[in-house]
């Protein structure tokens, strides 16, 4: 059944104990609301299989999935010292290299900026010269 005093006391503890970022801790507890809103009977391993199961059919995004088992492990194994989340595995993110432009695309690119910046100096110059002539 999902208390707002353990996920106050969780919040707590994850700021304090674990040194979460604020923006962390507001997810986590944003996700386990959701678990617990969901998982209205005792929480068992079945109970969040099940809860996981229903959670990435409606959020098929890795990461989003990745999120709530974070904050799933977070709550039970760290906070409540339960081991009925070590079964869960992340799902494998596909690595995505950096594209890291070339040395003539950095230099057409600082080109242009430095174009654009006198085009821009020019026209406030211009644009000042003709308010003191008029």
């Amino acid at each position: 059944m999902y208390h707002k005093k353990s996920l106050k006391d969780f919040s707590l503890f994850a700021m304090v104990d674990l040194q979460l970022s604020r923006s962390t801790v507001r997810t986590y507890r944003s996700s386990l609301k959701t678990f617990f809103e969901a998982v209205k009977d005792s929480v068992t391993e079945n109970a969040i299989r099940n809860f996981l199961c229903n959670y990435n059919q409606k959020h098929p995004n890795k990461s989003t999935y990745s999120t709530m088992l974070k904050a799933l492990r977070c709550y039970f194994k760290r906070y409540l010292k339960l081991d009925i989340v070590d079964s869960f595995k992340f799902p494998k993110q596909p690595y995505i290299p950096k594209r890291v432009p070339t040395k003539e695309q950095l230099q057409q690119f600082y080109a242009a900026r430095a174009r654009i910046l006198f085009i821009v100096l020019f026209l406030a110059f211009s644009k000042w010269v003709l308010e003191k002539v008029v």
